[in-house]
């Protein structure tokens, strides 16, 4: 079966300014033990939303689409080179959109599987319309920092202390739990250890959202943009990346 024509990547630096365009049961953390109960504790507190990621079950929990073998070829070696280059010579987020049934879903669930595989994946979020939770950004950061945690167990007591330091915070705005529960716990683990390891022998890691456009809270959905391009300006050395994929609409250009 012919491919349809090909989405658009774009790769934006810091400063929001387009730079590309091209068609084409016990963990040990240091000295402290996270156990099983204590991560059953944090998904409980969080909240994650467990059919939003690529591992879910696709038949029931759309989009169900994958790509064939041998298609979307050169894409996802873009999308790879992307994500595999070195921080000091390639940007934090990559956006790939195009219309609808151009292929964007398979090539995030691709890219993703690679990047888990990789042990490179800290999460990935498949927004759907009209499916209640995953429509709406209220439960995005929780569930990403549910799976960040599970990705990166040296990551979970950075958590644990935000929310416990933070009373409010699963109440604040989506900015604000975004830093306090996915950023700066992340950036607190990524220069030791085994992801500095990981970073310095593979790569960095990877955060793959796919459908933007299918989230309601326009408003949000900006919020995240800026707030995740303001995090990456003041911190240009992180080695966490992020894949979106999406419509072209207006409140995401």
């Amino acid at each position: 079966m012919a491919e349809s024509p090909p989405a658009h990547v774009e790769i934006f630096s810091n400063a929001h300014d387009l730079q590309i365009s091209e068609q084409n049961n016990y963990i040990v953390h240091g000295n402290q033990y996270i156990s099983s109960n204590d991560q059953a504790t944090l998904i409980q507190l969080l909240q994650p939303i467990l059919d939003a990621s690529h591992t879910r079950d696709r038949e029931t929990s759309p989009p169900n689409s994958a790509c064939l073998p041998g298609t979307r070829t050169d894409m996802i070696r873009i999308i790879v080179a992307w994500a595999d280059s070195t921080l000091l010579w390639n940007t934090h987020v990559l956006w790939l959109h195009g219309y609808v049934g151009c292929g964007k879903s398979a090539i995030a669930l691709k890219i993703a599987l690679i990047f888990e595989e990789r042990k490179r994946l800290v999460g990935s979020f498949f927004f759907f319309r009209n499916t209640g939770d995953r429509s709406r950004m209220a439960r995005f950061a929780t569930t990403l920092a549910c799976q960040l945690a599970a990705a990166i167990p040296e990551a979970a007591p950075f958590i644990e202390k935000a929310l416990k330091t933070r009373p409010g915070l699963l109440q604040a705005n989506l900015a604000a739990q975004l830093r306090h529960l996915v950023y700066e716990p992340f950036n607190a683990v990524a220069w030791s250890g085994r992801l500095l390891w990981t970073t310095f022998l593979k790569g960095p890691f990877l955060i793959v959202v796919d459908g933007l456009d299918e989230c309601e809270d326009r408003q949000d959905v900006g919020a995240f943009i800026d707030d995740m391009l303001d995090f990456f300006g003041k911190n240009p050395f992180v080695p966490l990346r992020f894949l979106i994929t999406s419509r072209v609409e207006q409140h995401i250009q």
